[in-house]
């Protein structure tokens, strides 16, 4: 496979056109490696990550938590780390063939110290009781802004959201949206009881 094949294909799959310039820059770097196109192509796709998404997920993760007066930690980015991780070969940052898992060598020093089931448990987000958070909240919608924008009844709102409290979270966030910014109504009179 040509690297242009390889690199369109890294493209489409991230969906990332605007940085086609940076990675052919990037990918070019490497290609004085005596490696495989395969491990060229993998390193270039983890620095344009490593300098492109991971940077707009920090400052991100960065803002939310200074605007909570959270102060975060991010062990695993220190220069130090960051140095050895880069330049270690491509079979130790990715090895699909032992529990098809990324972060193979930190898993296997991992080995030494916790469970196994912890290391090698699947990828969990942090999931929100939503039934627990959007309990009884029709009256919110008398009259309101989804009221308005759907043309539905409070009854057939609560039809349309009962099987699925994310749905019914997402509605009452629209809610809320479009009376503060489309209605321009008060926060402070906003109520969910």
């Amino acid at each position: 496979m040509s690297n242009d094949l390889i690199m369109r294909s890294f493209l489409f799959e991230s969906q990332d056109f605007a940085n086609w310039k940076r990675l052919s820059l990037i990918h070019e770097k490497y290609n004085n490696l005596t490696t495989s196109e395969l491990e060229k192509h993998m390193l270039s796709a983890i620095h344009f990550n490593f300098y492109g998404h991971l940077g707009s997920i920090l400052h991100r993760t960065d803002r939310i938590l200074m605007a909570n007066s959270i102060e975060g930690r991010v062990p695993f980015l220190t220069k130090e780390i960051i140095d050895f991780s880069m330049n270690l070969p491509l079979n130790l940052k990715i090895n699909r063939g032992i529990r098809k898992d990324g972060k193979y060598l930190l898993k296997k020093l991992a080995e030494r110290y916790l469970p196994e089931k912890v290391i090698y448990r699947p990828k969990a987000g942090f999931p929100v009781p939503m039934q627990e958070y959007v309990q009884p909240i029709e009256r919110i919608f008398e009259n309101g802004y989804v009221m308005e924008f759907t043309g539905m009844s409070l009854r057939m709102l609560k039809e349309f959201y009962s099987a699925n409290p994310y749905l019914k979270f997402r509605m009452l966030a629209l809610e809320v949206y479009g009376r503060i910014f489309i209605r321009h109504e008060d926060y402070r009179n906003i109520h969910i009881e």
